[in-house]
């Protein structure tokens, strides 16, 4: 788990759960303060992107 707080911007984190079997399929779940702005595969973004650019699984 990373957690990312820069002063002023609340709490961020990214939590990225590996594929011992396949590492190209790790899964990525970004929480910003309380809100899961993102669940699905690794694509390297961070707590503090746009909310526009993130997606949820469950929202398809």
């Amino acid at each position: 788990m990373y957690i990312d707080a820069p002063e002023g911007e609340g709490i961020g984190y990214c939590i990225v759960a590996d594929c011992p079997w396949e590492p190209e399929h790790q899964c990525e779940i970004i929480i910003r303060d309380d809100t899961v702005l993102y669940a699905g595969p690794c694509e390297g973004e961070t707590p503090w992107g746009d909310e526009d650019d993130y997606y949820c699984i469950w929202e398809e």
